[in-house]
Order: structure tokens, then sequence, then C-alpha cells
């Protein structure tokens, strides 16, 4: 929210326990977040792949269109 620092390694270890109990969009919110990278989070365009399938797999949309583009 307003005034919330951002801390991209908090959200992938919180994006990453939502993908364990079988969220899809925690799933495509990891993707990006290993897509792109960001600070305490490295670029890993497999990983992002990983998670991308994940999503697209459990009927996630957006991750199901990137898919289809790459």
């Amino acid at each position: 929210g307003n005034g919330t620092k951002k801390n991209p390694a908090l959200a992938a270890e919180s994006f990453t326990q939502s993908a364990m109990l079988g969220c899809n969009l925690a799933e495509y919110e990891l993707g990006l977040l290993f897509h792109y990278g960001a600070d305490g989070v490295a670029v890993d365009k497999e990983r992002a792949g990983e998670h991308f399938k994940k999503a697209a797999d459990g009927g996630n949309e957006l991750a199901q269109k990137r898919l289809m583009k790459s």
C-alpha cells in the first residue's frame, strides 16, 4: 500500500508459499519476478518459465497468453 517499502525478496517468499498452496496467480507473479528480476531477486528466465507453465496449467489466462507468445 501507500507508504510501504517494496521488498521483492519478501514478495517472492510470500508468492512461493501461496504457490505451494496451489495459487496459480502466485505462480504467475513468481514468473514475473524471475523474468524481470528485482532487488534481491536475480533474473532467471528458466525458473520464470517453470512458474509461468505451472500457472498456465492451473488455468491462469495471463500465463497462458504469455506462453503462447514465446
